[in-house]
């Protein structure tokens, strides 16, 4: 029996041999690789039209495809760059370069093209190219990513270390040159997404780029896309970051003896006597006098010079045939650089940063033709900062080396302070940095967005309908825990002999730790969409895109008037063809409650065309220039950018108010409430208009040499209609204020 069990095997095996043998020889094997010839994971290969045969390629950039029996059109997506189309024969390898031509351009609404394709001026930077950088958020790690985008540098603390960006630069006179930031489509701040859970950001900067996002998008647009799950896959990454940071470039301040002879220079020039004698100054050298004639180094007193940083960071990422999913758990502690934070033993006076963030991207394909998108962000906040929120570097730069001792005994158990003149006790950077308590600050943060996208081919062939639904929230509560100190200074004087004559003074007061809390910041998001879109070919050669859309935003933020909505309607049509010429169309209608009653809606036209080069017979196999690709546009952007101030937001009305001498109600008294005259204070600003931004673009991209990326672009804003305040433009002969 054993015998003929064993016989079966061989003859199973034996049948087995050539059907798999025929079914490479008939199916499609090749690499996907990026331009460096590094291979691609995880990019989805499927043939052109038809998705049951998509697979993913392995670690090393490999992919098989079975059961084709002719030529075919192989279409591939590579999750971090984009598109791009080959033709492969089955039983030869083929080799498939996502190059710069294939890059996924996003040009508003969800709309993406190849580079090739796109008529826009974007450019982008991807995971691979800044997700090496141990930074705390997305917006630090761009120094240096993204053509045209100006990032700077703000803040010591690391709280506080969030860039400002400019997109070409600063635009407009209104005090609002921030770009528009989305992520996922939808705005949000960037300062609150890790660098680990984004894909991808693009910066789009000329009129066809962001004519899609209406009012918003005068500045330029960031767009930041986080991961998303893969067909067919299981990943799981843990990593483990240990930072020291070091201060560098610390100032370095004159001594006590350097600024008393400054002081004393100062004063000759204008004609004073100096303050400082000579043996004041001798003093302030020798160091005899610690505490009558201190020279304190308030940098070195107050911080240390090193930091250290830990960032944890799980990812789990994968999928099936029809369920794909990304999930992220990031936590960054930073501890900063106050010299001594546990003076109390009982709490910490140190700056520290503490943050945990968790996202779940989820992408179901409920039938052949229904997808739906889900992505859900939380994030928890916790930052500390010594005394009432004092900036220490703000002090150390105001007080010299001799205004007092950092302490006032050998003990360290007062603290060095005058009670009189410039420098009193309270600006002690030593005493506000370990004494003075701490105040801490937790943020909670919420995004979660849904789309669902619906093919109405069965209706018309190319024909789909999409809708996305997104609510953000975002409180903080801030602790004040902290207090006041006594403090002791000398005085002294040096008329002769070999001694000074110092005498004691103290001043302050010693409290407890403060126990206030309130929540000082909210902000809740709304945001739909919807959207009708058609994508065909026509014959090989004519591509068409047409998209109608509608989308609302609201935003409630904590304060005064500052409730805003904006409602958009749009247009925008694509017509290539033979993929060398591309022509677009947008036009915007938009509606701001920031503006006046009648004046609320605009319409803002852009037109872009691009025309590639290289697809042109004279220019098809040249071997030195692989692809290339000119573009312009033009466009007019309208905007509701208003001068900063709550009385911008009902420019439009006339106010009244109590004015000139008051007189006392029937039955007053002397000290009781008092009413004036009521009369006009304000006038109304009369057929008021939108500030407009009339942009200009034209450039070229290329691929040269089988790996030189290459754009050069030129371009030309102009602003008109912009809102200046008209504080002290006009004569008092008004006699009103504008």
């Amino acid at each position: 029996m054993r015998k003929y069990k064993l016989l079966i095997i061989v003859f199973l095996a034996c049948l087995n041999i050539p059907a798999w043998a025929q079914d490479v020889e008939s199916g499609i094997t090749g690499v996907v690789v990026d331009k460096w010839d590094h291979p691609i994971y995880g990019a989805s290969i499927q043939i052109a039209g038809q998705p049951e045969s998509r697979v993913e390629t392995d670690r090393d950039g490999n992919f098989e495809i079975a059961f084709i029996d002719e030529t075919v059109n192989l279409e591939v997506f590579a999750t971090e760059r984009g598109t791009v189309k080959a033709v492969a024969n089955p039983g030869q390898p083929v080799k498939v370069v996502m190059g710069f031509a294939g890059e996924k351009i996003d040009v508003g609404a969800d709309i993406t093209f190849t580079r090739e394709q796109s008529t826009a001026s974007v450019s982008t930077a991807y995971t691979s190219e800044f997700g090496n950088r141990n930074a705390k958020n997305i917006s630090n790690t761009l120094y240096g990513q993204g053509l045209g985008l100006v990032t700077l540098q703000n803040g010591g603390y690391y709280a506080e270390t969030n860039p400002t960006f400019y997109v070409r630069g600063i635009q407009g006179n209104t005090g609002n040159n921030s770009p528009l930031v989305l992520v996922d489509g939808i705005e949000r701040d960037m300062n609150l997404v890790s660098a680990d859970e984004v894909e991808s950001v693009s910066v789009l900067k000329d009129a066809a780029a962001v004519a899609l996002y209406g009012y918003r998008g005068s500045n330029g647009a960031i767009l930041i896309t986080t991961k998303r799950g893969k067909y067919n896959t299981k990943e799981i990454n843990i990593s483990y970051d240990h930072v020291i940071n070091y201060n560098v470039r610390r100032p370095k301040f004159v001594d006590a003896a350097t600024y008393a002879s400054a002081v004393n220079e100062a004063r000759s020039i204008a004609g004073l006597a100096a303050q400082y004698s000579d043996n004041e100054i001798a003093a302030y050298q020798s160091g005899d006098y610690p505490y009558a004639y201190p020279n304190v180094d308030w940098v070195n007193e107050t911080f240390r010079k090193h930091g250290i940083t830990n960032k944890y960071l799980v990812e789990l990422r994968g999928g099936g045939q029809n369920f794909r999913y990304y999930t992220m758990i990031d936590m960054v502690n930073d501890a900063g650089y106050v010299k001594n934070p546990h003076l109390d033993s009982t709490y910490s006076t140190q700056d520290k940063y503490s943050r945990a963030n968790l996202r779940a991207n989820m992408d179901m394909d409920l039938t052949s033709s229904t997808k739906m998108k889900v992505n859900l962000m939380g994030s928890l906040t916790e930052s500390l900062r010594p005394g009432d929120s004092v900036n220490l570097w703000e002090l150390i730069y105001e007080t010299p080396a001799n205004a007092f001792p950092a302490y006032a005994d050998d003990d360290h158990l007062v603290w060095g302070g005058n009670t009189t003149g410039n420098f009193l006790g309270t600006a002690n950077p030593v005493a506000q940095s370990q004494g003075a308590g701490y105040v801490k600050a937790h943020s909670r943060v919420f995004f979660a967005d849904m789309t669902l996208s619906q093919d109405l081919s069965a209706l018309t062939k190319g024909l789909s309908v999409n809708a996305r639904l997104g609510y953000d929230n975002y409180s903080n509560i801030t602790e004040n825990h902290s207090k006041t100190y006594t403090y002791g200074g000398y005085t002294s004087t040096w008329t002769s002999g070999s001694e000074p004559t110092v005498s004691a003074t103290t001043g302050g007061e010693a409290t407890e730790l403060g126990t206030s809390a309130a929540t000082d910041a909210w902000t809740r998001r709304f945001n739909f969409m919807l959207s009708f879109d058609y994508a065909r070919n026509f014959g090989g050669k004519h591509d068409v895109y047409g998209q109608l859309k509608y989308e609302y935003n609201f935003n409630d933020s904590y304060g005064i008037n500052t409730s805003v909505y904006h409602r958009d309607y749009s247009f925008f049509g694509h017509y290539g063809y033979d993929n060398r010429y591309m022509v677009d169309f947008v036009l915007m209608g938009s509606q701001s409650s920031l503006l006046a009653p009648d004046h609320k809606w605009a319409l803002s036209p852009t037109m872009s065309v691009a025309w590639v080069i290289s697809n042109e017979k004279f220019l098809k196999n040249n071997k030195y220039v692989n692809f290339l690709k000119f573009r312009a546009s033009a466009g007019v952007i309208s905007s509701d950018n208003l001068p900063s101030g709550s009385t911008a937001y009902n420019y439009w009305d006339e106010t009244y108010g109590a004015t000139g001498s008051g007189y006392y109600l029937f039955g007053a008294s002397d000290g009781d409430v008092s009413w004036g005259n009521f009369g006009l204070t304000r006038f109304a600003l009369l057929n008021p208009s939108h500030e407009r931004t009339y942009k200009y673009n034209a450039g070229f991209d290329a691929t040269l040499f089988n790996g030189l990326d290459v754009t050069v672009e030129g371009y030309f804003n102009h602003r008109t209609h912009e809102w200046l305040d008209s504080s002290g433009k006009y004569t008092s002969v008004i006699g009103l204020n504008a």
